[in-house]
């Protein structure tokens, strides 16, 4: 079996933590076991960590009284008395780490009368070291609980010294100061640590502003020539050891890295961080650009950084990569905003950009961002030159960069409700090709697709699955941050499974006022309605589907001919049948002027409640006339499927595609 091992989970980082989680999902049936320690804060740091993974977590709890007394009393035997014992033990208030200090204090022979603080005992032993130990071990603490040989070497006085360093390093870990361990980040370089954090921050606390400052930098400079990959902690090193410009550019490092592992918001803090840092000119500007950049994947921080993108935007070459950013942070104002007149003018300014040739990645993003929000908007005609522009892009650099690829496929698989199957494999290829990238988002996205796609075409258990195991959480993947759950509470309901439902539904619409998001709210009050109407609220159903056609007519034209069509079915369930085809017909002609549907809810759904608002309001001619083109259709969609099993289960399992097919039969006497 594969065993993996991680010490201090909580200072871990969000991109590692994902990627065991993807692996935990994806191997879930070869050997693999993750072993992971930390400190109770990692709850705080990682809130549902591992959440579905067979995860067994062990709580530590304090050492109880008669615990901490066998174990003082088994070490010291009769060289303490019963108050002493009890005195120890009172004051390690059940950590193991003070007990074992307080008994070796006793042990050691420094008399009855033991600190009142293990800070105090920390200090008295560190103090009772010589003067070449201490120093020693205010060199390590500059590089954290963990440290180098070499490193120490380095802030102290070079290599003529190492043999003596060596062996003083060696004398600490004689007496449990320090430990050893088994391996070693960099080849070639004994690491050692700190045996416990306390020892480490009285190390540190004891340094002199000026050895602090001048100890990060020279840390700094000796990780970046061994090849350190954590961005990050070189940029806290060069910040503490006032090299703002190195800082800069591993902090503008470490927030690509942080994007790239799908934590978006932790891009933007870091990328903050190196804003916030005296640099100027070049360097500036591409950190402002990484900030805006994220909000592409996080919309709700866009309204904080408006200021930064019309700076960018001012002071960048017009096509360079930072432009490219800052539109995207304006754009996603405006989309966060409801602003549709803006956000028109934006991909205009987008489109007739030359496009520099480090801007190829950023572009794409913008683009695949405002086709997105145009078509959902109702601006279909409009995104039709950025998604030739998208396009123009993917064949320039198809082997160059494969996050381009994956964003035009991400695109062109929202515009169709006419070839599933067609779709699910573009799906399958944004994903792939999210994956050569890098991109954990786009992977994510593209896996949402897919599963939405299997829905289409009728492989519920299939969608339900992929949607469930999702490698990364609805708030990681931008626009399309409400999609995953709506489908959930659709594809649950089309099931029965309507209490689960209701609960999705719930979270679509809390995810979507938590973001700012109108057109994601008017999709929240969507499935509500629908899952209301299955339940049989009737009168819940009507005020939800009120609020979404509200909601979608003036955000999220697309989606509204879905609505309608859940408003049409719920009148026809109230006994309304002339105000359910009213709403049918509506979203008929909606549907006929955009061309394209929600993929929620397939654009069968929406024409049979049509053939059912007709029949019922006795326009029984128009309403034969009208399950002939609904079947003809889905005939159509099911012709290119060349997947026996998806064929089927389109024409069988699809809920409305089999309804349909069964009025065909019994009204045309017509067979599939």
């Amino acid at each position: 079996p594969v065993v993996v091992l991680l010490e201090d989970l909580h200072w871990g980082d969000r991109p590692t933590v994902l990627l065991l989680d993807a692996a935990l999902r994806d191997k879930e049936d070869h050997p693999l076991f993750v072993l992971a320690m930390a400190r109770p804060e990692v709850r705080e740091v990682f809130p549902k960590l591992w959440e579905g993974r067979s995860l067994c977590e062990l709580r530590l709890s304090e050492l109880g009284r008669r615990a901490g007394e066998r174990l003082a009393r088994h070490v010291l035997g009769q060289a303490a008395d019963a108050e002493t014992i009890a005195r120890i033990v009172r004051l390690s208030e059940g950590n193991a780490f003070y007990l074992e200090e307080l008994i070796r204090w006793t042990a050691e022979g420094k008399g009855p009368h033991v600190p009142e603080t293990v800070v105090a005992m920390v200090e008295s032993r560190l103090g009772a070291l010589d003067d070449e130990a201490r120093r020693l071990l205010r060199a390590a603490s500059v590089f954290g609980e963990v440290f180098w040989v070499g490193g120490v070497v380095a802030l102290v006085g070079g290599e003529a010294r190492r043999s003596g360093i060596t062996a003083s390093l060696a004398a600490l870990v004689e007496q449990e100061v320090l430990l050893r361990r088994r391996e070693s980040r960099f080849e070639g370089e004994e690491e050692l640590a700190f045996r416990h954090a306390l020892l480490r921050e009285g190390a540190y606390a004891t340094l002199t502003s000026d050895d602090r400052t001048l100890g990060h930098r020279l840390a700094g400079q000796w990780l970046e020539a061994r090849g350190e990959q954590d961005a990050r902690a070189l940029a806290e090193h060069f910040e503490k050891g006032g090299d703002w410009t190195r800082a800069g550019q591993h902090y503008l490092r470490a927030a690509r890295q942080s994007g790239w592992g799908g934590d978006g918001l932790g891009a933007a803090a870091l990328a903050r961080r190196g804003i916030e840092l005296p640099v100027e000119g070049e360097l500036r500007v591409r950190l402002l650009g990484a900030l805006c950049e994220t909000s592409i994947w996080k919309p709700e921080t866009a309204a904080s950084m408006q200021r930064e993108a019309e700076e960018l935007v001012q002071v960048a070459a017009r096509g360079s990569a930072p432009w490219v950013q800052g539109m995207i942070g304006r754009f996603t104002g405006a989309t966060v905003g409801g602003r549709i007149e803006e956000i028109l003018a934006l991909a205009v300014e987008l489109q007739q950009a030359e496009v520099a040739p480090d801007a190829v990645e950023p572009m794409a993003l913008a683009l695949g961002a405002a086709i997105f929000v145009l078509d959902m908007t109702g601006h279909t005609r409009q995104a039709e030159p950025l998604l030739a522009m998208l396009e123009g892009l993917m064949r320039a650099y198809a082997d160059l960069n494969p996050l381009v690829v994956s964003l035009f496929y991400g695109c062109t698989v929202m515009r169709s409700d006419r070839d599933f199957f067609g779709s699910l494999k573009d799906a399958g290829k944004a994903r792939e090709m999210a994956r050569r990238s890098g991109s954990r988002s786009m992977d994510t996205v593209g896996s949402v697709f897919e599963a939405i796609h299997a829905w289409c075409l009728g492989s519920a258990e299939e969608a339900e699955r992929a949607l469930r195991v999702a490698s990364l959480s609805n708030t990681d993947i931008g626009h399309v941050t409400t999609y995953r759950s709506f489908a959930l509470a659709w594809l649950l309901a089309d099931r029965g499974a309507l209490r689960e439902a209701e609960a999705f539904a719930a979270e679509v619409m809390a995810l979507a006022r938590s973001r700012a998001l109108p057109g994601d709210e008017g999709r929240g009050h969507w499935i509500i309605a629908e899952v209301r109407r299955r339940a049989g609220d009737l009168d819940g159903a009507d005020d939800a589907i009120e609020a979404a056609v509200a909601t979608l007519r003036a955000y999220c034209p697309r989606d509204l001919p879905g609505a309608l069509a859940t408003k049409a079915a719920l009148r026809l369930a109230q006994g309304r049948p002339d105000e359910a085809l009213a709403a049918a017909e509506e979203g008929m002609a909606l549907y006929g002027v955009t061309g394209m549907c929600s993929h929620f809810f397939r654009g069968a759904f929406l024409r049979l409640v049509h053939v059912e608002s007709l029949e019922a309001a006795g326009r029984r001619d128009d309403a034969r006339a009208a399950l002939a083109e609904a079947r003809a259709r889905i005939l159509a969609i099911a012709g290119p499927i060349d997947d026996p099993g998806y064929r089927t289960s389109f024409l069988e399992s699809v809920p409305e595609n089999r309804r349909t097919l069964a009025l065909a039969r019994e009204w045309l006497g017509e067979g599939v």
